[in-house]
């Protein structure tokens, strides 16, 4: 399948998503992944995509899968940008599967990515993702029916990132 063919596919399998055609969109991305095109932007795309789909649909671990797929193809193309995206996408996906180490790694991944870019948009997303992170760490800890120094230190970090 060529290229064309493999984005005339994929561009099927966002409508479908758009439309609300969630189980029909993931299945034409998949389709559209099987083309094993050399293009890591288009890549990216199709990764990006079926982990937002994935996570929308709640199977957090195929969207971490996704998106960590995503990250290593935007670390190929030397993309900053699309690293941070996916590493934001990771971060929201590690909180929801109770990873907080590797939440909070990748949305401190986000924030140095957005410094070094000088993108403020990007690095809101971050701190506002190791917000988040912070906090979900520490609410479990406190419903596990105990609470210690490093939850309230998480409550207090989440609360800085939010300021």
């Amino acid at each position: 399948m060529t290229p064309d063919e493999c984005r005339s596919i994929a561009s099927e399998g966002e409508r479908s998503l758009r439309e609300g055609d969630a189980v029909n969109g993931i299945k034409i991305l998949e389709k559209a992944l099987q083309c094993n095109t050399f293009d890591l932007s288009l890549q990216c795309s199709l990764h990006s995509q079926l982990g937002n789909a994935y996570y929308a649909r709640g199977d957090y671990r195929k969207a971490r899968d996704h998106h960590m797929a995503d990250l290593c193809a935007s670390r190929l193309q030397k993309d900053e940008l699309q690293q941070a995206k996916a590493l934001s996408n990771l971060s929201a996906t590690y909180i929801l599967l109770s990873d907080f180490d590797n939440a909070i790694d990748c949305a401190n991944n986000v924030i140095n990515f957005a410094k070094k870019i000088g993108d403020k948009s990007l690095e809101s997303r971050g701190l506002y993702s190791l917000g988040l992170a912070y906090l979900h760490c520490a609410t479990q800890r406190v419903s596990g029916a105990y609470e210690d120094e490093q939850s309230n230190k998480h409550l207090e970090q989440s609360v800085e990132c939010f300021e």
